[in-house]
């Protein structure tokens, strides 16, 4: 995003939309703190309209999205992991989610379920948030830092032959 002077004097705003075309608009302002001004405003404008965009909304785009290029059961993962999400934290804006809300369905998801669905989940959930991120919904992901929860290891049992006899 930046401002430009055309050689008539007027400033012109340049930015790029959301499938990435470059844009531009006007400022109707001839002096650089008034298209300065104007900048602002518009980031501003940007920035509540992201906002406005609920954590159900996004999941609904997100699985509509996700429904042509992954399997069912990969779609039933994503979508499980939203309700619960959605239960725990409710139905707040997308931006504001935060490392705190991670770590409340963490520990709420540990006293339901295996450390292993909880991880399944978590990965789900932050590739969900790497789309929010990719279509500029929000600016950080809030699970990129998250740690997963840790698995002890099984050991093996083998069987000798006379035990398999």
């Amino acid at each position: 995003m930046f401002l430009s002077k055309s050689p008539s004097g007027i400033y012109y705003l340049y930015f790029f939309d959301a499938r990435g075309i470059r844009q531009k608009v006007s400022t109707h302002a001839k002096l650089k703190t008034d298209a300065l001004a104007f900048l602002h405003s518009f980031k501003q404008e940007k920035k509540m309209a992201r906002s406005r965009v609920l954590l159900s909304c996004f999941k609904k785009e997100l699985i509509s999205h996700i429904e042509v290029q992954y399997t069912k059961a990969t779609v039933k993962v994503y979508t499980h992991a939203f309700d619960t999400l959605l239960e725990i934290i409710g139905d707040v804006p997308l931006h504001s989610v935060s490392m705190r809300d991670v770590d409340l369905y963490k520990s709420e998801r540990l006293k339901k379920v295996k450390p292993i669905t909880v991880n399944t989940r978590l990965i789900a959930l932050k590739s969900a948030f790497n789309f929010a991120m990719r279509w500029k919904y929000i600016g950080e992901n809030p699970f990129a830092h998250v740690r997963f929860c840790s698995i002890p290891q099984q050991t093996t049992i083998f069987f000798t032959r006379e035990d398999f006899q």
